[in-house]
């Protein structure tokens, strides 16, 4: 049985030519087996993908997966930046709170379509966590970030990357991102929470935490000195 806390891929539906098909696990990377690309790779689709910028705090995921020869599981690249003049702070000691790729899919244009995806509970802050939170900085127990400067750590997946859903071939991988991110000056705290970063513009719908990479892609080598966070073991 599969703990509450844990994150897991889940099946994807797919609505193809007015049908409901179930989503078959495919190894990737592979190219279209048929026919080109809906859109072609855009500008936009850059080195890094923002995912939020909040409170002079800048969270990036590098547009690239990387692994290690030992583990059939694939690792994101996290940046945070801090673009303020204090020292800020964020809590990695538990693998929960932090961003992790929650569901992937190849699809063949850059959007996911209908889908079920199970979702991490959140943190709610409040005064006896935010308490906690600022005693925790103030100690040194969490992850400082000095202004202007970056931290990056690197994220395992909760399965393999062969576990993808979706069409049965596709020009992207789609990651839906799941989880937080706590930070605090020593003063006030807040979190980045995953389920809050859409927004409409238009009659669009802005999803951050959905990043693209067109296919097809190669894993990176971790490298030997990258702070690596594993996924918890699931029960």
């Amino acid at each position: 049985m599969k703990s509450d806390f844990t994150a897991y891929s889940v099946f994807t539906i797919s609505l193809l030519y007015g049908t409901v098909v179930f989503a078959q696990a495919v190894p990737i990377p592979r190219p279209p087996s048929h026919g080109g690309c809906v859109v072609n790779v855009t500008p936009e689709l850059g080195q890094w993908h923002r995912l939020t910028d909040s409170h002079q705090v800048i969270v990036d995921i590098e547009r690239r997966l990387y692994q290690v020869e030992s583990s059939d599981r694939y690792y994101i690249h996290v940046r945070i930046t801090n673009e303020s003049d204090a020292l800020v702070s964020v809590d990695l000691r538990d693998a929960h709170s932090t961003i992790f790729p929650n569901q992937w899919e190849l699809s063949r244009k850059p959007s996911r379509g209908p889908y079920s995806e199970h979702r991490a509970p959140k943190t709610h802050i409040d005064l006896d966590r935010e308490r906690e939170l600022v005693e925790a900085y103030a100690s040194q127990r969490l992850s400082e970030i000095v202004p202007h400067r970056t931290l990056d750590f690197y994220r395992e997946s909760p399965s393999a990357l062969d576990n993808a859903g979706g069409f049965p071939d596709g020009c992207y991988l789609i990651l839906s991102l799941d989880g937080e991110l706590l930070f605090t000056d020593g003063r006030t705290s807040w979190p980045v929470n995953t389920d809050r970063l859409s927004s409409i513009i238009g009659n669009t719908i802005l999803n951050p935490a959905e990043m693209v990479l067109p296919l097809p892609i190669t894993l990176s080598a971790l490298p030997e000195s990258a702070h690596v966070i594993r996924a918890t073991p699931t029960l």
